[in-house]
């Protein structure tokens, strides 16, 4: 039988080319079921708006926002609101009663 190569360098490049055929047929098979980072979090985004469609009491975060300021007015208008209470934690004075006229 003869040999296919007949010099180190046709080897060394029958190999070489060898790798790149290998390689390929890899990828191939790869392509096909291989999806990048976008592709998965366009999957995973699409997953949970199928879920969150599945589940229409699901509130959006504005809901839930509205409806935590609705269960605690009260606290805030104390807190925050406006106070007429002074630095030494005694009330200020009317404008109208302090009036000289």
């Amino acid at each position: 039988p003869k040999p296919k190569v007949f010099t180190g360098t046709e080897l060394k490049e029958a190999i070489k080319n060898q790798k790149v055929i290998n390689e390929a047929k890899i990828y191939q098979k790869n392509s096909k079921v291989y999806k990048d980072v976008v592709g998965r979090l366009h999957d995973r985004e699409d997953a949970i708006f199928r879920a969150s469609k599945l589940d229409q009491n699901n509130p959006t975060f504005k809901d839930k926002l509205e409806l935590f300021r609705k269960q605690n007015l009260d606290e805030f208008s104390q807190k925050f609101g406006k106070q007429t209470i002074g630095v030494h934690g005694r009330e200020l004075p009317k404008f109208f009663e302090n009036n000289k006229e």
